[in-house]
């Protein structure tokens, strides 16, 4: 009943209903109007209807902004290399202070089962979080908002850029997130979020306003749902072929010099997903199809299989 369930939420072509499913399940919305008091470089960012502050380090620039979130805060996210370019860019930049559970809240939730059946869940309160701020600088109107989420804010951000009704520029790494429900349980636990199409609607959100704006559609996402259902339909099937696509990278990786290194390194993506039974890395394999690497119509030719069980 669960795979069943599973798949049909991911196999949801209606765009709007897949992204309504997904903010229901996370709870959050994206604010009709934000309210900012920003002093020196703290900026506090509220929104009617929510006793909630959200709160960052303010960078003023000229040009598109650029939300990024951090797991360890706006400290965390200044000593990294990827901050430290766009500092130089000279573009707006707001440093999210990521949602941390207070005692209070967490006396709450121990002392009642059915605490989440009422309340946001801490990662979904982050998603909440993230939209806020993305709305904040929206509403600025110097270009459209790049977010970048790093380490765990990477899932974060790849469910708020999925439910957000604006374009916003994504760049994530899932970090080994795949999708699974141990994933979930572990790193973005959000009740019902597996029933609403999970992380693969979320990509095929993001995927769909990517080609909306460039009227070309990515062959991505449509490899990744098909490892996903063989994932979720047939564990053993799903290690014998991500072996298989593994041995076929290898063999590709002695024939193509020029490409060897990237495909080395989804081999060994692919090997990992053949023994712990967990999708490969998302990042390289989104390079990898995105590049028209070999052998990844490995994995979509499984299709046929996929539908035939």
């Amino acid at each position: 009943m669960f795979q069943a369930w599973q798949i049909a939420g991911s196999l949801n072509h209606d765009v709007n209903a897949q992204r309504e499913a997904l903010r229901v399940a996370i709870g959050a919305k994206w604010p009709l109007a934000v309210g900012a008091s920003v002093r020196g470089h703290q900026a506090l960012l509220t929104h009617s209807g929510s006793s909630d502050a959200v709160t960052g380090d303010w960078i003023p620039g000229n040009g598109a902004p650029v939300l990024v979130v951090h797991p360890a805060g706006p400290a965390a996210a200044l000593r990294t290399p990827a901050v430290a370019q766009l500092r130089r860019s000279g573009r707006p930049i707001l440093l999210l202070d990521p949602h941390a559970e207070s005692k209070d809240r967490t006396k709450k939730a121990a002392a009642d089962r059915y605490f989440l059946s009422y309340n946001r869940s801490l990662d979904a309160e982050r998603v909440q979080d993230i939209l806020t701020a993305a709305a904040w600088l929206s509403a600025k109107g110097a270009g459209k908002v790049e977010l970048i989420g790093l380490a765990n804010a990477g899932v974060w951000c790849v469910f708020a850029t999925a439910i957000a009704p604006v374009p916003i520029d994504l760049t994530a790494d899932l970090n080994g997130f795949g999708g699974a429900d141990q994933d979930f349980r572990d790193r973005f636990f959000v009740p019902g979020i597996q029933r609403a199409g999970g992380l693969s609607a979320a990509l095929k959100l993001i995927n769909h306003a990517r080609a909306t704006e460039t009227s070309e559609a990515s062959d991505f996402v449509q490899v990744l749902t098909t490892l996903l259902r063989l994932q979720q339909s047939d564990t053993e099937r799903y290690q014998q072929m991500t072996a298989q696509i593994a041995s076929d990278l290898q063999a590709a990786a002695e024939r193509n010099p020029v490409t060897a290194d990237q495909l080395l390194q989804l081999a060994r993506d692919f090997t990992d997903a053949s023994k712990n039974g967990r999708l490969p890395n998302v990042a390289n394999l989104a390079r990898a199809v995105n590049d028209r690497l070999y052998p990844l119509a490995a994995a979509t030719a499984s299709e046929s299989e996929i539908n035939n069980q």
